[in-house]
């Protein structure tokens, strides 16, 4: 077990997060821990690196294509799901986010 523990201690997650300091907050149900993680995460992941593109070269399929990717990620996290390659998970993560998020309700008819 220690030796896992070990392994689990240095994937990391996040800058600042890894799989096992994520196991303890979740263990000690430390909410604002979980959400500065989720925070730096997408931060991360998905909107530093679109802010360190240079104005010239930024264009719009990058943009939409990193806004679709974290869509997946925000519903995959809400519904608990380890990945969206199970058939038809991925579209069903944009059909439950445009259901739910008010600002995008007008779409929900959109994916379909």
């Amino acid at each position: 077990m220690k030796d896992k523990d070990e392994e689990l201690d240095k994937v990391l997650l996040s800058k600042e997060i890894t799989v096992k300091k994520y196991e303890d907050l979740v263990n000690k149900q430390d909410k604002e821990g979980i959400a500065q993680f989720i925070y730096d995460r997408f931060y991360e992941r998905y909107i530093a690196p679109l802010q360190s593109i240079p104005e010239e070269k930024k264009n719009g399929f990058c943009i939409m294509a990193n806004c679709c990717l974290m869509i997946e990620a925000l519903e995959s996290f809400d519904k608990g799901w380890k990945d969206t390659v199970k058939r038809g998970r991925s579209k069903k993560a944009f059909k439950e986010f445009f259901k739910i998020v008010e600002e995008f309700r007008d779409l929900k008819d959109c994916s379909s």
